[in-house]
This record gives C-alpha cells, structure tokens and sequence, in this order.
C-alpha cells in the first residue's frame, strides 16, 4: 500500500494538482487503510495483468447483509479517458 500510495502522490505532484486535493489523499488513504487492515480476512485483492504489486489493487468485500458485493478504487489513481 506504501508504495502504491507513493506512486499515486507523484503523479498528483506531476500533473501539479491543488495542495487541498494533495491533503485529502495523504488523510483518506491512512484512514481507509486503517479501515481495510482492521477487517483484512473479509476482502479480496484484485491486481492487473501487470502483476504490479506497486500498482492499483481492486479491493472487493461485501455489505453487512454478506450477499451484496461492492469494489474500492482510489479515486485518485485513476486516470481519466475519453471514449
């Protein structure tokens, strides 16, 4: 997650966004993280072809009633694309 984390606050630094967007990253990704490790049996890691353990993981768990699946991206390691 570490390296991840690092990854995604360069590129935010690259493409020179605002210090509030910065700040909310650096403050989500320690809480969320706290979050996951507290519950770390009930999530699925998802990578992609790459095999980068650097690189996005797509975190995969399920709503309390324990049938209803939901995915977490960092937001902030997304890229956006036109289509």
């Amino acid at each position: 997650m570490k390296g991840y984390a690092r990854k995604v606050l360069i590129s935010l630094q690259t493409r020179n966004a605002p210090d509030e967007e910065v700040n909310t990253f650096k403050e989500g990704v320690q809480v969320y993280t706290r979050r996951i490790l507290d519950s770390f049996n009930d999530w699925e890691f998802y990578t992609g072809e790459s095999m980068d353990v650097d690189g996005m993981v797509v975190l995969l768990s399920y709503r309390e009633d324990g049938i209803t699946p939901f995915v977490t991206y960092w937001k902030h390691g997304l890229e956006e694309m036109k289509v």
